[in-house]
């Protein structure tokens, strides 16, 4: 009879001072965190430079792109798969994503954001 574990997320801690581009520690750190990605889809990161309301900012405004409803973020079609709105699957009934294409660059986080929100949304 099998067992079930529950899996442990990596974390991975990026105030070290030996976490510096190039060091042992940090390609050793880029194994893991691309292992932790491929099995999990995420990993939790511990850095300290990020301000309390900078993080605050940033889960209030997915909070806010979550509660949209269904018919605003379905509008997020993508030919890749996996890339527009992935929602309403039976199979992962609470799993939603959004992909944003060209998310680093100023057109393509306006374009994303006039698409959810037509009226604007300065602080999203």
């Amino acid at each position: 009879m099998g067992s079930l574990t529950i899996p442990e997320l990596l974390v991975v801690d990026f105030t070290k001072e030996e976490m510096k581009p190039g060091s042992i520690s940090w390609s050793t750190s880029c194994k893991e965190i691309r292992r932790a990605l491929e099995n999990h889809g995420c990993f939790v990161a511990l850095y300290d430079k990020i301000s309390t309301h900078l993080h605050k900012s940033i889960f209030k405004a997915a909070d806010e792109l979550f509660d949209l409803p269904t018919e605003v973020k379905i509008q997020n079609k993508n030919d890749k798969p996996y890339h527009g709105y992935v929602g309403q699957m039976p199979i992962v009934p609470l799993h939603e994503g959004l992909g944003i294409d060209y998310s680093t660059t100023l057109e393509g986080a306006q374009g994303f954001t006039n698409l959810m929100w037509p009226n604007g949304n300065d602080s999203f």
